[in-house]
């Protein structure tokens, strides 16, 4: 097992020939030449989270490498940022951010004194693409919130 890094594209090429299978992220593209330097010896192409744009299919097919990825691997994590970026907007931390560096008080801006089912937001706008809509919303209600929830596929 060979855990790589920043790999030139020659660099991949080179290393490839020793490996039966390859795990990428977005920024790694496997092309027609990583496939032709493998000789064959690459069976099966893993990308780490949603889309396989990055690899050649047509290529892959061709060498008989399998292409698989994980689509909801990070849905999770999107979910709660998703929910953490609303809980900022909703207790001005941007505001009071700005407010601190400009050397203000902030205590002002902060909804320090009701809990976030309380807040001035009453009503989160949920905006949820695939597979974050439940893990979105089911955060959502565990806040308390009434939630409204746009679908988009």
């Amino acid at each position: 097992m060979d855990c790589s890094y920043d790999l030139s594209l020659e660099e991949l090429c080179t290393k490839i020939s020793l490996c039966d299978a390859l795990i990428v992220r977005s920024g790694t593209k496997v092309g027609r030449d990583v496939f032709e330097s493998s000789r064959g010896r690459l069976k099966v192409v893993g990308r780490a989270g949603v889309g396989i744009d990055n690899v050649d299919l047509a290529a892959a097919t061709e060498y008989g490498c399998l292409v698989v990825n994980a689509p909801t691997a990070n849905t999770v994590a999107a979910a709660e940022h998703g929910i953490a970026l609303l809980t900022a907007m909703a207790r001005n931390i941007a505001q009071a951010d700005a407010s601190i560096k400009a050397g203000e008080c902030f205590k002002r801006l902060l909804n320090l004194n009701s809990d976030l089912r309380n807040c001035d937001v009453k009503c989160r706008n949920v905006v949820v693409c695939r597979q974050m809509d439940e893990k979105q919303v089911c955060r959502c209600f565990t806040c308390g919130e009434d939630s409204c929830c746009s679908w988009f596929w």
